[in-house]
This record gives structure tokens, sequence and C-alpha cells, in this order.
């Protein structure tokens, strides 16, 4: 039998850059053209100063976009990413920051985040992708990375801080407290304070947290004071009777399934156009009628002010007199249905069943269905769910963490509808270098001419839900 001759060890005579053993067609140029054309000026001041050199923001935005594109998500496989695929050596130009390093960049730097989203959002308005001449508004749920069996209340609060106090203020460990405390003594004869401080220490959550701060190290005794201090602010400024431990700024939730466990309300608004995301934010607070405001403000602040008339649809989560009221004095179209419409709506009134799917009809000619009111609902995009770049639960804890993790998601979306819209038009040639580069073209310039066909969708993101809309 005949085999392909292999080459092994054949040297190269002249040898390829990383660039030139990556398919002109790859997503991760697109990447690459998009960040590398972004001003970070007003970032890079940041980084004046004594101390050892930083690496680059645009290199650490590409690896951690190019990683939620993938669905790698962990520090520490991006990290091994740059020394062992060429995707990663390419866009970090053969640098290997550490996952430390990684880490801290994604939970700190959520200004650049910010900046490169929005930069983005523009570009797609530059291309025609964003008309912003109807935007829809929702929310859900995504579990923070907290067990519901790290719920502590105040009363297991308070015990720990005193345990952590005496242990602090004595010096000894606790078993060598609890020694000195009861020594042979009957615990059923000792004073009141003393019995209270026995029987909370019996309690499985605290006595856990206790055990920990008891046999931890120094720099794990200073990570439960700092937890143990934003659990109590927490508790404090949420008003609830009990707060997560591991993540003390999650909030109570119930999810789309009724069941209810430490969560966060991440916000997003979509322009209709083309699906991509205009606006987004992630939130405490478990009610989503007072996020529609913010939601338009930040629009605004990206944008300028919405043109008037622009439609703003959202379900009766976000209907409130205010809100109507807010969207009247920007003269914004709102098309937001109070609970009973929604009720009605949705089949769940006498009325039931009107519009369910089974009486739409379907135009196959036309690909189109024929809603019960006789309104024509057309196919608008394609387009990924949460769960499809494997954001079921938060990697990250605390608000300034989950905002930066969600960002992310939000650019590597936006990026790949770019990706995917050029490939439906067809777009040929690309304004670069041979290494994928030209500092000097615009972004309008740059993106409107991405070469080839952008249509290898990874599988993290290849199974999306077909919106049609009216």
């Amino acid at each position: 039998m005949a085999f392909i001759r292999r080459l092994r060890n054949q040297s190269w005579l002249f040898p390829p850059t990383i660039a030139d053993l990556i398919e002109e067609d790859h997503i991760c140029r697109l990447v690459d053209d998009v960040v590398e054309n972004i001003d970070f000026k007003s970032i890079e001041w940041r980084y004046d100063g004594p101390g050892s050199p930083a690496y680059h923001p645009k290199v650490m935005m590409k690896l951690l976009i190019q990683g939620t594109i993938d669905g790698i998500r962990s520090s520490r496989k991006i990290s091994k990413a740059t020394k062992e695929n060429v995707v990663y050596m390419y866009l970090s130009d053969h640098l290997n920051p550490d996952f430390r390093t990684i880490c801290r960049f994604r939970k700190d730097k959520l200004e650049t985040i910010k900046l490169v989203i929005a930069e983005i959002a523009k570009l797609a308005r530059e291309m025609g992708m964003v008309k912003l001449g109807h935007l829809s508004i929702d929310g859900t749920k995504i579990k923070a990375s907290a067990s519901n069996f790290s719920v502590v209340s105040k009363e297991e609060l308070d015990e720990i801080k005193e345990a952590i106090d005496l242990e602090l203020q004595k010096g000894i460990e606790i078993d060598e407290l609890e020694e000195q405390i009861y020594g042979d003594t009957d615990p059923n004869k000792l004073p009141t304070s003393f019995k209270d401080i026995k029987e909370k220490i019996r309690k499985d959550k605290a006595a856990k947290i206790i055990d920990q701060y008891k046999n931890g190290d120094q720099k794990e005794k200073k990570r439960i004071e700092k937890q143990l201090g934003k659990a109590q602010n927490e508790l404090e400024v949420s008003g609830k009777d009990f707060v997560s431990f591991t993540d003390p700024e999650s909030r109570f939730m119930k999810n789309k399934k009724h069941f209810s466990e430490f969560s966060y309300n991440p916000q997003v608004t979509v322009d209709a156009e083309h699906g991509i995301v205009v606006a987004e934010d992630v939130v405490q607070n478990v009610r989503d009628v007072e996020q529609l405001k913010p939601q338009i403000e930040q629009i605004e602040e990206v944008f300028g002010k919405l043109p008037k008339n622009t439609i703003i649809s959202a379900d009766n989560d976000y209907h409130s007199a205010g809100n109507i009221d807010f969207l009247k004095e920007h003269e914004l179209d709102g098309y937001i249905p109070h609970e009973k419409l929604a009720s009605k709506m949705q089949g769940k009134t006498k009325e039931s069943g009107r519009f369910d799917k089974d009486n739409f009809k379907y135009n196959v000619e036309k690909d189109e269905f024929t809603c019960p009111n006789g309104e024509t609902v057309i196919f608008g995009f394609e387009y990924f769910d949460k769960q499809n770049i494997g954001l079921r639960e938060f990697l990250t804890r605390g608000l300034q963490g989950v905002r930066a993790e969600f960002s992310l998601a939000c650019i590597a979306h936006n990026l790949k509808r770019i990706w995917t819209i050029k490939s439906q038009t067809k777009a040929i040639g690309v304004n670069s270098t041979k290494n994928g580069r030209n500092n000097q073209s615009s972004l309008k310039n740059l993106c409107s001419s991405i070469k080839g066909v952008w249509f290898q969708i990874l599988a993290s993101f290849s199974k999306g839900l077909s919106l049609y809309q009216l």
C-alpha cells in the first residue's frame, strides 16, 4: 500500500510566517484587523510610569475575543494556546502572556473592553449593518459562579467575623482557643456567652468557612477576610436576610425554568436590521423595568441622539408609566405590552390558543408566515443564544468580572455577525498587507473589503435560532 510521503524531518528553505499557516478566510483575521485599527490612546496613557513593560491591550483583547469565539473562557487554556495554537500565536504577536495576566486583564480592564464593543458597534453602523430604526431590548438570568449552598445569613456572618476576630486578637488557632475557653469543664455549665459561641461553631456552613480560615495560609486568610467584608457590605446594601459568601454581589433570582439560584441579570439591546448588539450591561436588579432607560442612554452615548420615531420593542417586564413617558419625551415609538396584553398574546387567557404556532400559515415559495391577524412574518436573521457560547453560567465572580465576561461575549457575537453578513454579500479582497494588517487604513475601508467568504463558523456558535420579524 502506498502512503503519502511524510516530511517529519524536512527543514524549511524559506520559513513561513505564522500568518502564512492560517487560512485567508479565518475569522481570526477579522479579529486582528478590527482590534488593530481601534484607537487605544485613551487607554495607553494608563500604562505610563515605572515598572515592568506591560502587554499591549490590543494583544490581550484579541486573545480574549478569539477565546470567547472558540468557547475557551479559561485563562489557563488561552495562555496555553499562545504556545501551541498558530491562531493564538498570530494574534499574540509571538508573545506568551501568563494566565494570571490574562485573568487580571479580564477582571480589571472593563473600561478597555467597553471601548472595544462601542467601537465595533460604530463600525457596524458605518458598514450599514446598524440602522437604529428598530431596537429590541431584553434581559435574561445567568447563573453566578456560586452554589446555593454558599448562602449565609447575617447571624452566620457575625459568627464568622467573631471567630476571625478572636483568631486575630489572640494569635492562636481556633482549636486552641476552644481549649482555653472550655478546658475540661462541662459546656452546659459555661456562661451564656460561651454557650452561644459553641452553638454557633457547630453550624455547618459557618464552621466550614472558619475551618478554612483556621487551616489556611496568609493568602487564604486575607481572601476570607476580604470576602467577609464584601458579604457584610452587600447584605447591608441589598437589605436581604442572606447573601452568597462565594459571590456576595450576586442575587437570588428565578430563572426561565422557575428555579431560584444566585444569578445576575444581563441586559441586551439589539438592532433589528442584522442582530448587532448596540448596548449591553449586567445588573443585580431582578426586575427589568428599571433597565430600559439605561439601555437607551448607553446607545445615545455611542451613536448620539436616536432618530425620531425609532421603534423600541420590549416585553411586558419593561412596561411602566415612567418608561412610556421616557420614550415619549425622547420621541421614540415604544412597543411594550402591559401584563394583561402579554398574557393574551402568549395564549394564557380565555382566548388561549389564538397565537399558537399551529395557527401561523407558512408560504413555502415566499418563505414567510402569516399570523392570525393577517400580518406577514418574514425571516429576520440567525442568532446564537447564550448557551451556544457556553454562557450558561458565569466563570468570573463579582459584578465587574461578570460585566467584562458578558461584554466579551457580545463582542464575539458582533464580530461573528459582521463576518457572516460579509460572507452573505460575497465580499472580496482584503485591504491589508501579507500578514493581514494595514494600520494606515480606516476601520470602515478595512472591514468593508474583508477578503474571502467568512463562513467557517465555529461549532460553539453554529447552532443558531431562526428569528422571524414583522
